[in-house]
């Protein structure tokens, strides 16, 4: 159920034809990707939901059950593979109406770990993943 005018939708299609070096695993309702641009937090990871829909209630109930059960999954895979102290599920949606999860790793050299990551100035930051 993808729409053409979705930023989370094209990005999904160009799996198949190998665009996405930052692809890391398909699920079965949904895709994992290593952030591209984020990784000022190791291991900053998004899970997309294979269907297309604006909010999690608006998807079908086992869908949702079983995509949120895999959610959790990634999220212990990230905490495990990074060896984060915490990890912050948020799905927000503001500027891409298509479901999914930002999972992102917290450490203990986080510079505000009181604060969400939007609220932290990226230059102060130094982590940086570069996938070739």
């Amino acid at each position: 159920m993808n729409n053409k005018d979705c930023f989370v939708c094209n990005w999904i299609d160009r799996i198949s034809i190998n665009e996405q070096k930052y692809f890391i695993a398909e699920l079965e309702t949904g895709y994992v990707f290593l952030s591209s641009k984020w990784q000022y937090f190791k291991g900053y990871t998004f899970f997309l939901s294979k269907i297309h829909v604006s909010e999690l209630h608006l998807m079908p109930i086992e869908f949702r059950k079983k995509f949120l059960f895999e959610m959790t999954i990634v999220s212990e895979a990230v905490q495990n593979a990074f060896k984060a102290v915490k990890i912050n599920c948020e799905s927000l949606g503001n500027s891409c109406s298509h479901v999914h999860w930002h999972i992102i790793p917290r450490y203990e050299n986080d510079p505000l770990p009181e604060k969400a990551i939007w609220n932290i100035d990226r230059s102060t930051l130094c982590v940086r993943i570069v996938v070739v």
